[in-house]
Formats: structure tokens, C-alpha cells, sequence
């Protein structure tokens, strides 16, 4: 899902979600202001959207996925994909973003790094403001998300080396 998937890729322990890191301080590891190398950075931010992916094509999809079976059982209205990718999945690849935005980006490449968030924040928008307009769910509940926002967010990760944020989403 981009950064999604990039997300789904999504956030842990300190304001992602999920459990703690080494490095889950802002800037452990760095001097105040300094900034991180590129592969130092790119393994970083690989490593929280991996967390984000695992969280929430993990626990959360499989608490979802219980919460539909189980209200489907009772006769309830069961509810729908798009409200937990509004909430769950956007609300992931948020913090996702604050807490790369923590991070002192690699010197001379600020600008790339900003493009990429942005492109990442206009995914969230597009998923809050309309879930169904960018979300697929195909059986066994595969997930894509799919747009030209999305797909954005996704080359611009992907080109930077961040391929846990910018590879394919699929839940199992």
C-alpha cells in the first residue's frame, strides 16, 4: 500500500504502536540536530514501517476481521472496511509520519524526504476523506490501495530505498 503499506505498514511502540526499539528516542544515536546518514535513515524508517505493516496487517486486520464474524453472527450490521481504514489505517500511517519526521533527515536530502511525507500525508487525506474511493479488499481479504495520490507516495518511497513503506500491501 505505498507508504501504507508503506503503511500497513505501520507504527509501534512510542506513538506508532507496538513494542519498543533501540532507537524508539527521536534521535538516539545522533548528536542534537545532527543528521543521520542515508542508509542509517532509510534502515530506520524501513524498520518502523515494517512495524506498522506487521500491526496492522497483523492484530489489527485479525481484530478486525473477528469484529466482522462476530457481529455477522449476532445479525448485526457488521462494520465497514472503511471505517477501519479510516481510522486504524490512517490513523497508523500518521503517527508513521510524525515519528519519521522525528528523525534528522540525511544532509542534502531533505527535500526528497519532505516530498515523500507529503506525498504520504495527501494518502492519509485521500483515505480519510474517502476509504472506498482508494481501498480494495478482494477475497481472502487482500488488500490494495490504489490511486494516483497513493501510487506517488509509493515511487517516491520505493525510489528512495525505503521498500518497506513503498512495496505491495497484502493482508493475509
Amino acid at each position: 500500500m505505498g507508504l501504507i503499506t508503506l503503511v500497513l505498514t505501520s507504527a509501534l511502540a512510542a506513538g506508532c504502536g507496538g513494542g519498543g526499539s533501540a532507537d524508539s528516542g527521536a534521535n538516539a544515536g545522533t548528536a542534537e540536530g545532527q543528521s543521520l546518514s542515508k542508509q542509517e535513515f532509510v534502515t530506520r524508517v524501513n524498520g518502523y514501517c515494517a512495524q506498522l505493516r506487521h500491526q496492522l496487517l497483523g492484530p489489527e486486520l485479525r481484530a478486525y476481521r473477528r469484529e466482522q464474524q462476530r457481529e455477522a453472527q449476532q445479525g448485526k450490521q457488521p462494520r465497514p472496511a472503511a471505517s477501519f481504514f479510516r481510522t486504524e489505517v490512517a490513523g497508523g500511517i500518521r503517527r508513521l509520519i510524525e515519528r519519521i519526521r522525528s528523525l534528522p533527515p540525511p544532509s542534502g536530502d531533505e527535500e526528497q524526504v519532505n516530498a515523500i511525507l507529503g506525498a504520504a500525508q495527501g494518502m492519509v487525506r485521500q483515505i480519510e476523506a474517502n476509504p472506498s474511493s482508494v481501498v480494495r479488499i478482494n477475497p481472502p481479504f487482500v488488500v490494495e490501495l490504489e490511486s494516483r495520490t497513493i501510487n506517488r507516495a509509493k515511487v517516491l518511497a520505493l525510489d528512495y530505498g525505503l521498500e518497506q513503506c513503498g512495496g505491495p500491501s497484502k493482508g493475509s
